[in-house]
């Protein structure tokens, strides 16, 4: 795992989060009064998308687009490891969320019940498995964040 391959799973996970924040603005949209919890999700998709992008920007910064040296010290290579395995688990996350909020937004519509109940029946039912996921969420927001920190602070000494 090197900087080049963090980028390429950084913008996959930005790609993502877009993926999901269009799915909840759609649902507030055609629902209106939503529940806490959708603003919940959609605020801490929003956040990790703002720490996704920094990365990004950090890791494309001209000061940085530089080759990697090619003997990384083992706890650079360590490192970097984790972080790929962090940003494949956060992907996977953000995919079973996109998953179920595709399937809250778009299910099959009874035409004896209005579109917005249904919505949110839908909603309620995924609801606890929605909420775990916000939940890896916040704590992949917090890791990427913490290494963003460490990037900034080793790249930008």
């Amino acid at each position: 795992m090197d900087p080049i391959s963090a980028t390429s799973g950084v913008f996959s996970l930005i790609v993502s989060c877009k993926q999901i924040s269009e799915y909840i603005s759609d649902y507030i949209r055609r629902v209106q009064n939503v529940d806490k919890n959708i603003h919940s999700i959609e605020a801490e998709v929003n956040i990790l998308l703002r720490v996704l992008n920094d990365i990004e920007l950090t890791q494309t910064d001209s000061s940085f687009s530089g080759n990697p040296p090619e003997q990384l010290r083992a706890s650079e290579t360590a490192y970097w490891g984790n972080l790929f395995q962090a940003i494949k688990d956060c992907e996977e996350t953000l995919n079973d969320l996109a998953k179920i909020l595709d399937t809250v937004t778009s299910g099959t519509q009874s035409r004896f019940v209005p579109q917005k109940l249904s919505l949110e029946h839908r909603f309620q039912t995924n609801s606890h498995e929605i909420n775990l996921l916000r939940q890896k969420i916040t704590v992949y927001r917090q890791v990427l964040l913490l290494a963003f920190s460490l990037i900034t602070v080793y790249v930008f000494p």
